[in-house]
């Protein structure tokens, strides 16, 4: 029987970044055989496994009984986690023999203003400052002080600025009627997950006319109709959260079919995912709209020898082409295997 190969790895935070991770560094699994590479990165209240659990199932997995189908990863008889991680690896694998469908490409990139609220307006500053086009603003259920912040960061940003708002379900449908209201004369390009009671959804949309998108809220077993019925018009995508990134693809595929915007946002792994996570947006014809593909600015380490970075707002695809194609093992900045490596 044919085994993986493993990798931990352990990334130290910028302080930024420990607004995620509490403990000050990012831990993760790289596992690879042949020219398969992938990386399973959980994230809490996101991913199930743990690092070690998720090792100790693959490790039950003969890669050499898997080949290359899509078929064969989606039908595997394994959690998501599991088929997810296999899946991009290979998608990794395809990436590298069609590289002429991502040559030339670039993806607007969205900036998430998030942290403590008190620096949300000198973020928001900054990512104008580099040429973001798109912020997406963390808010809270405080009507009055989260109003007039989205008005000084509209003031500061001016109009052509795109700004979704994601109260992470934090709103009582009288709140976000209240606080859209106070923001009427402000263009929202969506709110996501607004409501703690997501029946009230349709409600929302139809008073205030503001598109809602959906994230955790929609789970990967659900219809997609399921969106159109709860009032959402958006679908932000977690590509850990659905399984096989073949499976997601037919999905986001079917959801443009029935007229549901789709934004893929990350869960901060590592600069390698978030590149594939990237070329998936060029592969599924995305890039008209912005996406929280690509983070700089969590980490103080990475995981290739010279690090992809986005310019003014953008991502060139030719700079995750080469960063994807020079990664290379000896670059990992090394955790050892053992019960602490557990996110």
């Amino acid at each position: 029987m044919a085994k993986f190969n493993f990798y931990p790895y352990e990334l130290s935070c910028t302080r930024q970044g420990t607004w995620y991770f509490p403990k000050n560094s990012r831990r993760g699994l790289f596992f690879a055989y042949e020219n398969w590479w992938a990386e399973y990165a959980p994230f809490p209240g996101i991913n199930n496994l743990s690092i070690n659990d998720f090792k100790s199932e693959l490790e039950t997995i003969d890669p050499a009984s898997l080949g290359e189908m899509e078929s064969c990863i989606s039908n595997l008889p394994v959690n998501d986690e599991i088929k997810y991680t296999l899946s991009m690896a290979t998608f990794f694998a395809w990436m590298k023999t069609h590289p002429e469908e991502f040559l030339k490409k670039r993806i607007k990139l969205s900036e998430l203003i998030a942290g403590p609220t008190s620096e949300h307006l000198s973020m928001a500053h900054r990512a104008y400052g580099s040429g973001f086009g798109c912020l997406k603003i963390k808010i809270n259920a405080n009507v009055p002080t989260e109003a007039d912040k989205i008005k000084r960061i509209r003031d500061l940003v001016g109009p052509n600025v795109s700004l979704r708002l994601d109260a992470n379900r934090g709103f009582s449908l009288a709140q976000a009627v209240a606080f859209l209201h106070s923001l009427r004369k402000i263009k929202i390009d969506y709110f996501e997950e607004p409501l703690c009671n997501i029946h009230e959804l349709k409600s929302l949309h139809e008073t205030s006319g503001i598109p809602i998108a959906l994230d955790e809220s929609f789970l990967p077993d659900m219809p997609l109709e399921r969106v159109g019925e709860w009032g959402a018009q958006v679908l932000v995508v977690k590509p850990s959260r659905f399984g096989s990134i073949f499976d997601l693809f037919k999905r986001v595929k079917r959801a443009k079919d029935l007229g549901i915007r789709v934004i893929f946002s990350p869960t901060f792994e590592s600069e390698f995912s978030m590149c594939l996570h990237a070329l998936a947006v060029v592969h599924l014809g995305l890039e008209a709209d912005y996406h929280g593909a690509f983070y700089d600015g969590i980490f103080k380490t990475n995981v290739f020898s010279k690090p992809v970075r986005s310019a003014r707002g953008w991502l060139n695809i030719d700079d995750v082409l080469y960063g994807l194609n020079q990664f290379d093992v000896k670059d990992l900045p090394h955790a050892p295997m053992a019960p602490a490596i557990d996110a």
